[in-house]
């Protein structure tokens, strides 16, 4: 009986310590500042879910390369740019959380463009799960998820 309960702790122990890596992982991806967001669903402001595989976020030291389609309501009369968010940044400051309890990670930034300007809040959990939460001064609050992925030259 003490061998199966120390099994279950070993086994516990295990799958505790591969969290723990992951997140280690995820941390220096995040901390090395060159990655890239997927998206996988957008979630709109009601909660419905679509699919969206394709395009999102790159981050590259302090420079930032977006595209999120945009399904939704507009907060102020037309675009006379493009459907999608898109926006480039340089020079972007990254407000950066740690959360090392709970194995997550919290970023945000401004951005702009010629005609709108954006926040974006990024939750990032010790797998590389991230969702974008994009708030716009043209349009509604929109969400997107996905996984960060090392970027790959």
């Amino acid at each position: 009986m003490s061998t199966t309960m120390l099994t279950a702790q070993s086994k516990k122990e295990l799958k505790k310590q591969k969290k723990l890596a992951e997140y280690a992982k995820t941390k220096i991806l995040v901390q090395n500042g060159h990655f890239v967001f997927k998206t996988a669903w957008i979630v709109t402001q009601k909660g419905d879910r679509t699919e969206a595989i394709g395009d999102g976020l790159l981050i590259e030291g302090d420079k930032t390369y977006a595209n999120f389609p945009f399904i939704g309501n507009m907060n102020r009369g037309t675009l006379s740019g493009p459907n999608n968010i898109e926006f480039k940044t340089k020079e972007t400051v990254f407000i950066a959380d740690y959360n090392d309890k709970k194995r997550k990670i919290f970023l945000k930034f401004e951005a702009k463009d010629k005609n709108e300007s954006y926040s974006i809040y990024i939750t990032i959990l010790g797998t590389g799960k991230t969702t974008v939460q994009i708030s716009s001064s043209a349009r509604g609050i929109m969400s997107y998820e996905g996984e960060i992925k090392k970027v790959v030259i």
